[in-house]
């Protein structure tokens, strides 16, 4: 194994561990917080718009599955996961020496995904942590780290892609005053 490849692996594996320990770890504390009742808040701001609240859901798809039966629901959204998780290791092998960045936006995919996973399996849902709404109502948006790592590191490949693909134009071009 190369130098360049395994700083590939230790970006990819840190981040992974990361993403993967900030959403347990958080979700951890909180739940050890809270009363029987999940779905009061521990805490509120900015008038009760903004709280912190466990609670499980699953939110796959913006609510698609919602009218589902739960063993279907926690089966769609386990396997979307493993998909997901999947796909980041089969792009992981895909990699070229001294991609660090990409490692780790993929690390950061693969331990949000895992994340939610371990979520559904030891917690029978996904629980999200921070919620976002009108006071006294049902969060109109919901967030857990896990699903922020996985977008971090899904915004990451995208903007290194285009810049990228920025730089390959770039290489490609016929220098001025040539013709092409």
């Amino acid at each position: 194994m190369s130098v360049r490849a395994s700083t590939n692996l230790r970006g990819f594996l840190a981040a992974g561990v990361l993403a993967l320990g900030v959403d347990q770890i958080a979700k951890a504390s909180l739940l050890l917080h809270v009363a029987a009742d999940t779905g009061v808040p521990i805490f509120s701001l900015l008038g009760g718009r903004l709280t912190i609240i466990p609670i499980p859901s699953l939110t796959l798809g913006l609510g698609l599955v919602g009218d589902w039966p739960l063993p279907w629901q926690a089966a769609v959204f386990g396997l979307a996961a493993l998909l997901v998780a999947w796909l980041a290791l089969v792009l992981y092998r895909g990699l070229g020496p001294g991609e660090v960045l990409n490692a780790v936006a993929l690390g950061f995919v693969l331990g949000g995904a895992v994340g939610n996973v371990a979520d559904l399996l030891y917690r029978g849902a996904v629980i999200d942590i921070i919620g976002f709404g009108a006071p006294g109502g049902a969060p109109a948006f919901l967030f857990n780290f896990a699903d922020a790592f996985m977008t971090a590191g899904i915004v990451i490949l995208g903007l290194e892609l285009l810049v990228a693909e920025g730089a390959s134009r770039v290489r490609t071009r016929p220098s001025a005053g040539t013709d092409g």
